[in-house]
């Protein structure tokens, strides 16, 4: 007996299911963005300025692509189910420049992590030295 595929869920129901997830992972970012700024901003008195500027900077650019990428989505959902009722899977420009800003912010935040693992191994050789060293 051949498969059935009447319980499977088309494009445009995943595209829908997909911007409702995404919905809740941009509430949860502007939640610790919001904590990530105060915190930023509370200990940029205390010392390292320059650090914590870089840090600040960073985060509302990624803040300001996910906001932007999510945006689009959201048009794209609301043009495509109210306005002009059509396949809300189909690719438009603006889900075309949506894509290009999540890459965008893909790009950023690995340059992020390539960073801190650098520093990390940069570190790891410094408290590892004096060891072969042979200093105490």
């Amino acid at each position: 007996m051949p498969p059935s595929y009447t319980h499977t869920v088309n494009s445009d129901q995943a595209t829908f299911l997909g911007f409702g997830l995404e919905g809740v992972a941009y509430g949860i970012n502007v939640v610790l963005f919001g904590m990530a700024i105060r915190f930023l901003l509370r200990r940029r008195s205390r010392g390292n300025q320059v650090s914590n500027l870089a840090i600040l900077a960073f985060s509302c650019l990624m803040f300001a692509l996910c906001t932007v990428h999510y945006a689009l989505n959201f048009n794209n959902v609301y043009n495509g189910t109210m306005v002009h009722v059509r396949h809300i899977s189909d690719e438009t420009p603006l889900q075309l420049g949506a894509d290009t800003i999540w890459l965008l912010t893909d790009f950023f935040s690995q340059l992020l992590l390539v960073r801190k693992e650098l520093f990390v191994q940069i570190v790891l050789k410094l408290v590892e030295l004096p060891r072969y060293t042979g200093a105490t």
